[in-house]
């Protein structure tokens, strides 16, 4: 018996597959159901409280080619995976995420949101996997650690200069292992070992590869920007779903190349020129569809009937808070550069010169 309110839930007024941009990067990115959900759970849903109905997820979803029969099954497996706990009412289902995919959330959210870069100060975070750890608490300690940007250094050893020491306690609190982790704080000396410090990055860091999924995300959307207003903010009134679309597959193709590699400070990148380029990208495009994406996810998740989202819909607090409050600081600078003019939405921006 399907979801009561999937018999009321909006019609599509988006067409993804006549998208030429769209449907570029969907059929080349090669989606599978249940990892677009955990993107768009964690992009989307978490700032809007980290709960949805399951009629409105499948909603969501449509666009991606991501039908209702995946969803269900996707959620069901997330919910034995002890991601989601389900709650009923009457034959709706209602997915939230568990304490512990909330910490885990947290902890990429750090990585794939980062604002610009800090000074690396040579410092590291040293974790010394023991022999007390059980062959899955060790799997799971390298995976989750790994997410959040941690090298193995040696079968034993996990390093990371660019730590964060609290969600690097949360991790190991969460999985029982606290006390079966040595952790240091250490210090190096580049200029005095140079060579054997990039020797090491080499070995730790697989560089090669990485460079290849920079060029691979600058090949999908560099093209991407060229079918989008990079001048401008999209408008939630008309682009409201596209913008989700695009800025869900946008943070999907970041998501599998930054927490499926360990950091890595801009000082000590062999070749840092095509990470900034990407990250720059990434970032701009974000900010470009973001209010816009957010209108679609508040409209669809509201209580009634879907509604057309408003011009100027304002994302939730904690999108904007994202890459260091970088989109409020768009929004106030927009405010002085857009003057009303006769277009579909009311507002046309502008840059002078």
């Amino acid at each position: 018996m399907p979801d009561t309110d999937l018999q009321t839930s909006p019609k599509r007024v988006y067409d993804s597959g006549a998208d030429p941009v769209v449907a570029r990067l969907l059929s080349e990115m090669e989606l599978r159901g249940k990892s677009m959900i955990v993107t768009v759970f964690g992009d989307a849903i978490v700032p809007h409280g980290g709960a949805i109905w399951l009629s409105d997820l499948i909603r969501l979803m449509e666009p991606f080619g991501v039908g209702e029969r995946v969803v269900r099954t996707a959620v069901y497996r997330l919910s034995q995976d002890a991601y989601f706990v389900t709650t009923k009412e009457g034959r709706r289902s209602f997915y939230a995420l568990t304490q512990p995919a909330h910490l885990m959330f947290q902890a990429a959210e750090n990585r794939i949101y980062a604002g610009d870069a800090v000074p690396w100060h040579e410092q590291w975070m040293v974790l010394v996997l023991t022999g007390a750890l059980s062959r899955a608490e060790r799997a799971a300690a390298v995976k989750q650690l790994g997410w959040q940007g941690f090298a193995q250094a040696g079968p034993n050893l996990l390093v990371n200069a660019v730590p964060s020491p609290r969600a690097v306690q949360q991790t190991l609190d969460s999985l029982g292992i606290a006390d079966k982790v040595v952790e240091w704080q250490a210090r190096g000396f580049p200029d005095k070992k140079k060579d054997a410090l990039l020797q090491m990055v080499r070995d730790a860091w697989p560089i090669e590869a990485l460079q290849a999924k920079y060029r691979r995300f600058l090949s999908l959307f560099g093209t991407a920007a060229q079918g989008i207003d990079a001048s401008r903010p999209q408008s939630p009134e008309r682009d409201a779903e596209r913008a989700f679309v695009l800025r869900s597959l946008l943070v999907h193709a970041w998501r599998r190349i930054i927490l499926n590699s360990p950091s890595l400070p801009l000082e000590i990148h062999p070749d840092p020129g095509l990470a900034i380029e990407a990250t720059e990208l990434y970032q701009d495009l974000y900010l470009n569809l973001a209010d816009a994406a957010d209108a679609h996810v508040a409209a669809v998740m509201a209580k009634g009937d879907y509604v057309t989202p408003d011009k100027d819909h304002v994302a939730a607090p904690a999108v904007s808070k994202r890459f260091g409050g970088l989109l409020d600081i768009q929004r106030e600078k927009l405010k002085d550069l857009r003057v009303r003019k006769n277009s579909n939405d009311g507002w046309e921006y502008w840059k002078p010169g």
